[in-house]
């Protein structure tokens, strides 16, 4: 039972450093804490006589509360980020689940280890190499009432300019009180939308921004 226990703390840890270095809410310690959490119940199910299985089906549920915890709004829009982590958190859970029932799940659940890991780490690169359209991208901006618009586009296209991304084209129009911008984006191949959500969440004159699929 402890080869399965260390086991698990290895395959999580190795899913928790990715996640880790790249400043992810859900690390190193969140994810060998829930896969040693998921052998362990899993171990003590399954050695309970007359269970069932029935404690370890619970440990899906209460993974899924604990990843909606890392899923979090980019300032005050509806932009949303950490679904990936969320999903690395649920998906570790099953890696650990699968180590407590030992054997050749336990073989299976190293597999599954390396194929999260590789999801994670690798897949986003095909991405962008079979998806190369979707660097270009639509980005809507919707400004408070009382702001000055122009100079709130001025000091996006300026971060933006800072951190290479390019504006291809932009256009203001009138929504009610408000200002909406339209912004039409060039994502260099190293940034994603969560790097312009991070420039975005700190200006308090934006009332919502969305990217338009």
């Amino acid at each position: 039972m402890t080869g399965l226990l260390l086991l698990a703390a290895a395959l999580g840890g190795l899913i928790g450093w990715e996640r880790e270095r790249h400043d992810h809410p859900a690390g190193l310690r969140t994810h060998i804490l829930v896969c040693v959490g998921a052998a362990l119940i899993t171990l003590v199910d399954k050695n309970s006589p007359g269970v069932g299985g029935r404690i370890a089906a619970q440990i899906v549920t209460g993974v899924g509360f604990l990843g909606a915890g890392t899923i979090i709004r980019a300032g005050q829009g509806l932009a949303v980020r950490g679904l990936t982590t969320a999903a690395s958190v649920w998906a570790i859970a099953g890696v650990g689940i699968a180590v407590g029932y030992g054997g050749l799940s336990a073989q299976v659940a190293a597999v599954a280890t390396l194929i999260i890991l590789f999801t994670l780490t690798t897949v986003n690169h095909f991405e962008d190499a079979l998806l190369r359209r979707r660097r270009r991208q639509k980005l809507s901006v919707i400004f408070a009432a009382a702001c000055d618009p122009l100079a709130n586009v001025q000091r996006i296209l300026e971060m933006l300019k800072a951190r290479e991304i390019k504006a291809r084209d932009f256009q203001m129009q009138k929504m009610g009180d408000s200002e909406v911008a339209r912004f039409w984006l060039h994502l260099p191949h190293e940034v994603s939308r969560d790097t312009v959500d991070q420039l975005l969440s700190g200006n308090k004159d934006i009332v919502h921004y969305d990217w338009d699929e």
